[in-house]
């Protein structure tokens, strides 16, 4: 947590102020590490998405250009371009 070193210890004093100042500092270290956890997986799940986007996006640029070679497209795809083609 943030703020925990020796340069902002504070004196214990035990009243309602010191449990609101621990009680207050927890929710706050709470909020940090769920925002910690939420930026981690936006970036995780734009990973595992952009990889598959990418191979698709290859995939169907390959098969709209006619000047794409036949085996770059794939095995499924290239007996189509083959009967369509020729």
């Amino acid at each position: 947590m943030r703020g925990a070193g020796p340069a902002h210890r504070r004196a214990r004093t035990g009243d309602e102020l010191d449990r609101l100042a621990d009680t207050l500092n927890g929710m706050l270290a709470r909020l940090e590490n769920t925002f910690t956890e939420m930026r981690r997986f936006s970036a995780d799940a734009a990973h595992e998405l952009r990889s598959p986007l990418t191979a698709l996006k290859a995939r169907w640029k390959s098969r709209c250009e006619p000047t794409a070679p036949v085996k770059s497209i794939g095995p499924r795809w290239s007996r189509r371009w083959k009967k369509s083609s020729g």
